[in-house]
């Protein structure tokens, strides 16, 4: 029951394929960009986590589920890494895409040593001009930051685009299982406890991709 550190943080974005208006940096400053111990104050049940929107998201669940297991033994430091949302819109630049990449990973290695990673994610990103799936290229570039070793967790919504990219790099993949969404903290909650279950060798988690030809 050693301690345990895990990461946490968000890359959330659902594109209109068809709009021709990208999305940039600003679109996610005036929304929801938040790093670091600004972080850990709004992702708490006394904070809010995503304001104007919903005081108590995945982040905050994950939370929950990471002070219920620290209670039961075995503590468990939560690291806040970053967290950035924009309303759906059009694909991302390159250039804005590039940024939360490279501040995300920048919080990742400035953490130090992580045993896990949550990530919020939704999992129908699109960034004009990549050729593959945007939170495939997340998972690939945290996954080399974090290292070989550490566990990730992340949460979709219900309709994301899953590829091969998108599901090997993680141990443990949640979603969300309604429509409004009303179970954003449940699902973090979810993630973290599995996640922690992993970390500690309760479970052994599997999973297994394939796209079928439809």
């Amino acid at each position: 029951m050693r301690e345990l550190r895990i990461g946490y943080g968000r890359i959330f974005h659902e594109a209109n394929a068809r709009s021709p208006i990208l999305t940039e940096r600003d679109d996610f400053e005036r929304m929801h960009h938040v790093e670091g111990e600004a972080l850990a104050r709004a992702s708490t049940l006394r904070g809010v986590e995503l304001k104007s929107f919903m005081p108590h998201a995945e982040l905050t669940g994950f939370r929950q589920a990471a002070r219920l297991a620290s209670l039961a033994g075995g503590k468990i430091e939560t690291v806040p890494l970053a967290s950035s949302l924009a309303v759906p819109n059009g694909p991302l630049s390159r250039a804005c895409f590039e940024w939360l990449l490279e501040g995300l990973e920048r919080h990742v290695r400035a953490a130090g040593r992580l045993d896990g990673l949550y990530l919020a994610l939704h999992g129908s990103m699109q960034v004009d001009g990549l050729g593959e799936v945007p939170e495939a290229v997340i998972l690939r570039r945290v996954r080399a930051a974090v290292g070989p070793s550490a566990k990730i967790a992340v949460s979709f919504d219900l309709h994301a685009n899953l590829t091969s990219g998108a599901v090997e790099p993680v141990d443990v993949l949640v979603a969300y299982r309604t429509n409004p969404h009303w179970d954003l903290a449940p699902t973090g909650y979810r993630a973290g406890k599995r996640l922690i279950d992993a970390l500690r060798g309760r479970v052994s988690p599997v999973h297994a991709w394939r796209k079928l030809p439809m």
